[in-house]
């Protein structure tokens, strides 16, 4: 018998005991591969979630940042989810360094559809707002950061309610005034910021029913830091028997500041310091106290605010529970509210939480 040579044959030998005789039958081979055209579809609905370590070390010693901020997004694409096909859905990640350095997003969101069509899309990772870094999420388990120290300028401007309520407030602000410029300084290096040029304003406020608001100019720190103590020792906390305050007049006057302008790296900080709410705009303009150039309502505070630059602007509120400085945290982008009580934020470990805040700022 001549060999088959069809290779989608295969022979079957058997041998009988009663005859002398070989028989040899062909047989087709079965084909499986159409179970795996049909397995196909259920591998590409595979998770495959895993683990991104981001450490953070100084550039020149390769020491360990503890407290650095740090920020992930991507897309991800999942085949199938929530009964929805083809699902292309945007997240976004916020850890802390550990005392290691390390931060950890855990279950970064993939699957084996995404790493054979989008294998290659980034997962974009920043470090404490300084340095960005993109890398392939599928191929990413470890990112190594190192950072450099970044020269900066900041403008900032105190807004101070220097009604009866804030005494208190008012004599720690004085106490830590001598220092302020350096204390700032300092918790700025340890976040790798290196302030070349501060200026400071402040504009103490209460109720402009009964008193004008009076400003300072804008100090360079530090060399004009005996003008900037002698401003301050002179604020008392005096007035304000009802509640509201002048607060967002204080706000306008401190938004119409004359801001720096600068090739480096600059923030034009607001920082907002009160425990009373505030009059609506314009409810004192009938006072012969109130200032010219004013907004009319909020709305108008709202633009004026929007005018700023987006990305040199911030404004640091430590105020109370109340309808205008909610309204300002919710409605405005660029704002972080502190509700603490303000003997504790100027006191102690307060006080570096203030120094912190206006750090992360930069």
């Amino acid at each position: 018998m001549g060999a088959n040579k069809d290779t989608n044959f295969s022979k079957d030998f058997k041998y009988q005991d009663s005859q002398d005789v070989y028989t040899f039958r062909l047989r087709k081979k079965r084909s499986w591969w159409w179970l795996l055209l049909l397995l196909l579809p259920l591998l590409l609905l595979i998770r495959c979630n895993h683990d991104i370590t981001v450490t953070v070390v100084d550039g020149k010693t390769k020491d360990p940042i503890e407290g650095i901020s740090i920020t992930a997004e991507y897309t991800s694409h999942i085949p199938l989810k929530d009964g929805k096909l083809l699902c292309h859905q945007n997240h976004s990640y916020d850890e802390v360094t550990d005392d290691e350095g390390k931060a950890v997003l855990k279950d970064v969101e993939c699957s084996v559809f995404s790493y054979i069509f989008y294998g290659c899309k980034d997962i974009h990772i920043v470090a404490d707002d300084l340095i960005e870094v993109d890398r392939p999420y599928h191929y990413t388990r470890n990112v190594l950061i190192e950072m450099e120290n970044v020269d900066c300028e900041m403008d900032l401007v105190m807004c101070i309610d220097n009604t009866g309520s804030m005494s208190g407030t008012i004599n720690m602000v004085k106490k830590n005034a001598l220092n302020f410029y350096e204390d700032l300084n300092r918790e700025c290096l340890k976040r790798h910021r290196n302030v070349k040029s501060f200026r400071l304003r402040v504009i103490p406020f209460g109720d402009l029913s009964e008193e004008p608001i009076i400003s300072s100019e804008s100090f360079q720190m530090p060399s004009d830091q005996t003008q900037y103590s002698d401003f301050v020792s002179k604020i008392n906390a005096h007035g304000g028997g009802d509640e509201p305050e002048s607060g967002l007049e204080a706000l306008a006057m401190a938004i119409q500041s004359d801001w720096h302008k600068s090739d480096l790296r600059l923030r034009h900080v607001i920082v907002v310091y009160t425990d009373a709410s505030t009059h609506d705009l314009g409810e004192t303009e009938s006072s012969s106290h109130y200032p010219e150039d004013m907004p009319s309502d909020f709305s108008e505070l709202t633009k004026m605010w929007d005018k700023m630059n987006h990305e040199t602007r911030r404004l640091v509120l430590f105020a109370p529970d109340a309808k205008s400085w909610n309204r300002i945290s919710s409605e405005w982008e660029d704002v972080s509210h502190q509700k603490s009580s303000l003997s504790v934020v100027l006191s102690g470990k307060g006080y570096e939480e203030v120094l912190e805040a206006i750090c992360k700022s930069l």
